[in-house]
């Protein structure tokens, strides 16, 4: 289990990672490529695009497919910063 300290951290890295995320609406990566291209760890990247998946903001279909950083995405990054 993760200590209060190391559960805001990952909550921080999630949240920090969901701007640049937003930034590339309209591009097709596989996590690992936004893994390099964030320069996050996959974990993180996958629950920053969990969350915005449940919000309808990229189009992930499973794991291992690209994902599709819809152009919903750009009106909320501009709503984000």
């Amino acid at each position: 289990m993760l200590g209060r300290g190391a559960h805001i951290s990952v909550v921080a890295a999630v949240a920090g990672t969901i701007p640049p995320l937003l930034s590339l609406a309209g591009d097709q990566m596989t996590v690992q490529q936004l893994e390099t291209q964030l320069a996050q760890p996959a974990a993180v990247i996958r629950a920053a695009l969990r969350v915005l998946a449940r919000q309808g903001y990229v189009d992930w279909p499973g794991e291992h497919d690209r994902v599709l950083l819809t152009g919903k995405s750009r009106d909320l990054l501009d709503t984000w910063i």
